[in-house]
Parts: C-alpha cells; structure tokens; sequence
C-alpha cells in the first residue's frame, strides 16, 4: 500500500466513531447474481448544499486545504444540468469528492460495484480515479479499489469506468467517490452504487 493510500485513509475515515456504533440494517438478499441499487444521494451533484458546496458530498485534501477547488459545473455535463469538477491549483498530492454508506447485514460476503463517468483535461502525474472502500468500525480499511491499473490521464471525453470490491465480514461502511492526484483537473457524473449478490 502506497503512502498516498495509507494517508488517504486514515484521512478520509472520519465517521468511524458513529459508524462502529450503528446497527447495521437489517436485509433479505436477493437471489445469486441479482444486483441491488445503493441510494446514492445527490449522486449527479445537482444540489447546492453542505458540506462541501456539493450537497451530501464532503471534500478531502492530502494535508491542507485549498489547493484542489470543487465545484458544480454546467459546460459540458455528461447528463444535464452539471457534473462535478475538481481542480488542483495547489500543490498537495490529492483531493478526493466522497460519501459514506452504512452497510446492510446481507452485503457482507457480497461485492460492491461502482461505476460512474469521469473526463480529464491535462491530467498528470498519478491521475485521476473512481474510488471505493469498505471499512471497519476503527476505520481500518478491509477492502478497496482506486483504479490503481487504469488511472485516467491526459486529456479525455465522458468515459464510462467501473471498480469493484468484496464487503468482507466487519464491514460496517462503504466509502466511495472519486479522486484527483496530481495537476490537471477532473469531472465526474451518474455515479451508480450497486450490490451484487
């Protein structure tokens, strides 16, 4: 594991507390091979709101904040009204848009799929990714994918990516959204959370 993924965790699990201590929700799973749709909200970013200006999304910087800018964005939109822009104009490592979810009792020993669109424009260095965890109560992280094979780089249209994970047992949340490492900047749109059985 990279110091990039070891600080971005211990960074970005900050609801670990409140997470440990919730129940998870009860389930009935569904048949083997069928898929469940996780309610992500706000997940075209169309919303105006706390906490990060994007609602219901919470913004994650390497250190200090400042040096990644995010914003809803109108031009070019992979599904109108906007998408979500992220922009390093700093010089910390990474910025990250994320949501959590407490998982269910059913989804441990499942898989959890996340796919959305994603375009860059003169990305860099690391690039740019979709990202997903599943965590423990402590923030310890028991799973996870960062497009660590297939970053996004240069500059690209609307693509379409999709990442997956096990939910393995003391999972109690899912983390997901999607990252920026290095110069350039980052959109993101019609992000789809799922649970296959």
């Amino acid at each position: 594991m990279t110091f990039f993924d070891r600080t971005f965790l211990s960074l970005a699990f900050l609801l670990s507390s409140q997470a440990a201590l919730a129940q998870l929700q009860p389930c009935v799973a569904g048949a083997p091979g069928t898929r469940e749709t996780v309610s992500i909200k706000n997940a075209s970013f169309d919303e105006v709101g706390p906490p990060s200006g994007i609602r219901d999304w919470q913004t994650i910087e390497h250190v200090h904040p400042g040096h990644y800018v995010f914003e809803r964005e109108t031009q070019q939109p992979h599904s109108p009204p906007v998408s979500a822009k992220m922009k390093r104009v700093g010089d910390e490592d990474f910025g990250s848009l994320q949501q959590t979810f407490v998982i269910k009792s059913c989804w441990v020993g499942k898989k959890a799929v996340l796919s959305g669109f994603l375009r860059s424009q003169d990305v860099t260095e690391v690039g740019g990714a979709l990202v997903l965890q599943a965590n423990g109560g402590g923030g310890d992280i028991l799973s996870w994918n960062h497009m660590n094979e297939n970053k996004v780089r240069g500059t690209t249209p609307w693509t379409k990516h999709s990442i997956e994970i096990p939910i393995p047992p003391n999972t109690y949340v899912l983390r997901f959204g999607y990252m920026l490492e290095g110069p350039g900047a980052l959109w993101a749109d019609d992000l789809k959370l799922e649970i296959v059985y």
